[in-house]
């Protein structure tokens, strides 16, 4: 009896870091979600290492900052994806990949790259070679000597909600872009990708807490 007493209060232990985790990851998401509000209104503005201000904001259109690359030589089917393999697969939908394949001709290796779901809405990035899943995706590319991480920060800020199955693209491309210094950019980009580190971070600890915990029932259980 004393033994079952000490898995119950293990098995609620867990139960306590699992809340508590997902209280922590809920106020990490909204914390950069007000970053992102107050940067991208320029309510909230990084200075120069000598305390200066940098330049105002300019804007410009979507064609002005973004090329699209085609897909077609980069492509595999939905049924050629496999649950492991060497290279990732990526497509318009919510988990960060797809699965995997081992078809080396179609790598995308142009990096960094902002991947869209035209049906979907959904934006990524991604600084490692992947291969493209399916119909639907757009890959982007700056034109100039813009940061790609700052553009990809300002999409996932400025996106269009979803009109359920049918092309965004062209709706995306009306939207204009705040586009500051290269070197605020870089300290934008470089704020936000640390929250998203974060945010990350938390979110492994409660998925492996989760699947401990499943686990442990399961050998209880047996």
């Amino acid at each position: 009896m004393n033994e079952q007493f000490k898995i119950a209060d293990f098995l609620t232990t867990l139960d306590r870091k699992v809340n508590l985790l997902e209280k922590k990851l809920d106020i990490f998401k909204d914390f950069k979600k007000f970053c992102m509000e107050q940067l991208f209104a320029q309510k909230l503005r990084f200075k120069s290492a000598n305390g200066e201000d940098y330049p105002d904001w300019e804007i410009f259109e979507f064609d002005e900052v973004f090329k699209s690359i085609s897909t077609k030589s980069y492509q595999i089917k939905k049924s050629e994806v496999k649950s492991n393999g060497k290279i990732r697969v990526i497509d318009q939908g919510k988990s960060e990949i797809l699965g995997y394949s081992d078809k080396e001709s179609k790598i995308f290796s142009n990096l960094p790259v902002i991947i869209y779901g035209d049906h979907t809405t959904i934006i990524k990035y991604s600084d490692e070679k992947f291969i493209v899943g399916a119909d639907g995706v757009k890959l982007l590319k700056n034109k100039g000597n813009n940061k790609l991480k700052y553009l990809f920060y300002i999409l996932y800020n400025n996106n269009i909600k979803s009109e359920g199955y049918k092309r965004h693209f062209s709706i995306l491309r009306t939207i204009n872009l705040p586009i500051p210094s290269l070197k605020e950019q870089t300290k934008i980009a470089t704020f936000l990708t640390k929250i998203d580190d974060k945010i990350e971070k938390i979110a492994i600890e409660l998925e492996n807490t989760k699947e401990f915990k499943k686990g442990l029932l399961q050998q209880m259980f047996c």
